[in-house]
């Protein structure tokens, strides 16, 4: 990794970057929107959120892919776009007040949604016409669904909701201690709330704890209710799923605990829809990445002295481990950081491990620099607290 590391000891920032016009090399990233922003988030249905000012006192609103305001930052909270509305919040996040705005910016949702606390948002993203909201103070209140007249199709009665996918959604009942099922769109239980915690529907299947907090037994079941995916016999007389993450592509994690002591570290396996565990065991799996454009990540040796490379579905490397860090790909490319997470440096990869943006944004991998959304990616030009936001164009990948 000691050559990777150079990497690190880029001269000057500012000095491969290009506003608009031609890149000065096919891997130097191009600004289509100048670093401007105090924060900037993806875009999403051709909108995007920014912000000016910190958060506690600045206000954000929504531009375009020209970098022009459409929604003026008149708000203190800002969600992004689903389904033609964007649930805002009047107010600060102990008093302020979530409704729905739509492109022009106009409440067709007035703002009544309690925050109550900083991490409780009481109004989440419109999802197959339908929102969860929350009626009531994060401790108390109880969760329904909207819909784009904010009039309630199913009353507030859930301690807790999550959102629809798959004509499904995931809602517990019986408050701190209660239980979670799934109900259909007109509030109708079809798999009754029995688990301690769910995963959302994904490809047909989701991920339930048929056990307890502290002696978990995760499931898969379908959209019945019923197990469809099982442990096989040879592997569940010695171990145990812990937990178990969605399937994508065709392709889902669990996490094997030792049945003779639960509190032993276990280890993430990717597994198939018979539940039989896929690939060897020199691949490592974890929580954080799954297959995406037929690729998931691997780290290689020893932590901290290994590295992150991509296999695909036959368990075969296809991109050599080389990163200090990287993220599933998304709309065709991966982030990947070179250096430590304080002060590495962080480019983009396409399928074939192929840099297609230079490594030259520095900081924190997890918040300064985003994935490409609809052609653009949000990146921090400067420091966490200090730099300005912008969008750089998605790389013309020749693959």
């Amino acid at each position: 990794m000691n050559i990777l590391k150079n990497f690190a000891l880029i001269s000057c920032l500012l000095s491969v970057l290009t506003v608009s016009g031609q890149s000065q090399n096919n891997a130097d990233p191009v600004f289509s929107i100048k670093p401007q922003f105090s924060k900037a988030y993806p875009f999403s249905e051709g909108l995007a959120t920014v912000r000016i000012g910190d958060f506690e006192n600045g206000k954000c609103g929504y531009i375009d892919k020209t970098g022009q305001y459409l929604i003026s930052p008149t708000f203190d909270e800002c969600n992004s776009f689903s389904d033609g509305l964007a649930a805002v919040r009047l107010g600060d996040y102990r008093t302020g007040k979530w409704g729905y705005i739509n492109k022009h910016g106009k409440f067709v949702i007035t703002p009544q949604f309690i925050q109550s606390d900083f991490y409780a948002t009481p109004a989440n993203h419109f999802s197959q016409g339908l929102a969860a909201v929350r009626v009531g103070d994060h401790k108390t209140g109880k969760w329904g669904f909207i819909n784009k007249k904010g009039d309630f199709v199913i009353n507030p009665q859930f301690s807790y909701a999550y959102k629809f996918i798959e004509d499904l959604a995931s809602v517990k009942v019986g408050g701190e201690s209660g239980k979670y099922g799934f109900i259909d769109r007109n509030g109708k239980f079809v798999i009754n709330p029995l688990y301690q915690d769910s995963r959302d529907f994904s490809e047909g299947l989701a991920g339930v704890n048929a056990g307890t907090k502290d002696r978990p037994d995760w499931i898969f079941i379908n959209r019945y209710g019923e197990e469809v995916v099982k442990i096989p016999s040879t592997i569940s007389s010695k171990y145990r799923w812990a937990m178990v993450d969605s399937f994508k592509e065709g392709v889902g994690k669990a996490y094997f605990v030792p049945i003779d002591d639960l509190n032993r570290n276990g280890i993430w396996k990717m597994i198939n829809r018979k539940g039989q565990v896929l690939f060897s065991d020199e691949l490592s799996i974890s929580l954080s990445h799954s297959f995406s454009l037929g690729l998931a990540a691997t780290y290689v040796g020893q932590y901290p002295n290994g590295a992150y490379g991509f296999f695909d579905k036959n368990g075969q490397m296809v991109i050599a481990p080389q990163f200090d860090s990287v993220d599933d790909f998304q709309n065709g490319f991966a982030r990947f950081r070179i250096g430590s997470f304080e002060s590495g440096v962080i480019g983009f990869i396409n399928r074939r491990g192929k840099i297609v943006i230079n490594p030259v944004f520095k900081s924190n991998f997890c918040c300064d620099v985003f994935s490409f959304s609809e052609g653009l990616a949000a990146v921090n030009v400067g420091t966490d607290k200090n730099g300005l936001w912008g969008y750089i164009r998605s790389p013309v990948d020749d693959e």
